[in-house]
């Protein structure tokens, strides 16, 4: 009884002992693969052939793999003995899913035996898009840990930095307290030998403004280069703030800046590191700065608000050109920056939401071309009234 072998696979032929193809089926006759020899229709054929064997004892029980020389359609076929002539049935073994549209091949694989193959291709695909996903995490764990070796670095600069800064506030409050101390003795001693100049007490009360001065900036330096390891406690955030200011609001104002503080005679209170926060008021000041550079009046806002019982919110804004929209969600990437080679390490926002992230706070950005750019802080806030915390000393 004659067998439909059509039913079986719809890529099968007929090898004769000369090594040509005798018949195969409807889809490969028609592509003219009968009467011609293996070699003319496949190429890399596993495991290869050797003329002065038998086509059976070289096949039979194993997996053999060819690829059309028409089409390069690649095939997976087993070897069979059918009526005395080796019958090959085979499939294609594809692994894309663009090679199956390619050679028009979905009407084969609707095939009952060619649903070995949907395995193997789901099997394949599977393993690939797995091994693709592993090589893209590898890589991007990669990736952020370069990256937090960058800021590692970059934070061991800001601690050296902090330790000198440390260092020079120490030598210079020493002999700074010296000469507060002998200008107002010298006052004291003018006002004595009733010597009532006013040229000279106007001079030596600029003096003592100079020293009170340097005494705000040394202790913010002090306070601002404190080691982040310490313990995080409960601080006014008001307080905070206004010793950055007393860093650089004259630094600035000699720029032509004028940096405003807007923050409310209420205290708000939150758990952190002082130097921390700090270090992210003093980030995006000197960012606002750089900002409105070119304006003609360069402005710089800084406010604080209560959002809810629980929460503060930090205002930092300027009226500089505005951070163009296409670049506005990089800014907070590690490296990345708009500034000048050399002028900038683009870890400095970075570091801004690295630290806001650690006290379970956030960080938005709005701007407009043109229009200036905000920067809201929003941080969970401890007890807002100092007589319910009953802690002086956290101002």
């Amino acid at each position: 009884m004659s067998i439909d072998l059509d039913s079986f696979s719809y890529f099968w032929f007929i090898i004769s002992d000369d090594f040509s193809i005798t018949e195969a089926s409807s889809y490969l006759f028609d592509l003219g693969y009968v009467n011609s020899s293996l070699e003319e229709v496949v190429s890399s054929l596993k495991p290869g052939l050797n003329k002065a064997d038998s086509i059976k004892s070289q096949l039979e029980g194993k997996i053999i793999q060819y690829q059309c020389k028409k089409t390069n359609m690649k095939f997976r076929g087993t070897y069979h003995r059918y009526e005395d002539k080796s019958l090959i049935l085979s499939w294609p073994s594809l692994t894309d899913i663009e090679e199956i549209s390619k050679f028009n091949l979905a009407r084969f694989m609707r095939h009952p035996c060619c649903q070995i193959t949907d395995i193997v291709i789901l099997k394949d695909v599977l393993k690939r898009t797995q091994q693709s996903a592993r090589k893209l995490e590898v890589d991007n764990y990669e990736i952020q840990l370069e990256e937090q070796k960058h800021i590692i670095r970059h934070q061991n600069k800001l601690a050296s930095i902090g330790e000198l800064a440390a260092g020079v506030g120490h030598e210079i409050n020493n002999p700074l307290m010296i000469s507060m101390g002998y200008t107002e003795i010298i006052k004291k001693l003018l006002l004595k030998e009733d010597i009532k100049n006013p040229k000279i007490f106007e001079n030596l009360e600029k003096q003592i403004i100079a020293h009170e001065r340097i005494q705000n900036i040394v202790n913010g330096l002090r306070v601002f280069s404190r080691n982040d390891t310490e313990n995080a406690i409960p601080f006014s955030l008001k307080s905070a703030i206004d010793q950055t200011f007393g860093l650089v609001s004259e630094i600035f104002a000699k720029e032509g800046c004028a940096i405003i503080n807007e923050t409310p005679n209420a205290e708000f209170y939150i758990f952190g590191v002082v130097g921390e926060i700090q270090q992210v008021i003093m980030n995006l000041i000197t960012n606002a700065k750089h900002a409105v550079e070119g304006q003609k009046k360069k402005e710089i806002r800084v406010s604080l608000s209560e959002a809810s019982r629980d929460k503060v919110v930090i205002t930092v804004s300027d009226n500089g050109r505005g951070i163009p929209e296409e670049i506005r969600e990089k800014i907070f990437n590690p490296f990345f920056t708009t500034k000048e080679v050399g002028k900038g390490t683009g870890l400095g926002l970075a570091l801004v939401q690295k630290i806001i992230e650690k006290m379970n706070g956030e960080i938005q950005v709005e701007s407009k071309l043109g229009s200036g750019t905000t920067f809201k802080i929003s941080i969970p806030s401890v007890m807002n009234h100092q007589s319910l915390l009953g802690i002086d000393e956290f101002k």
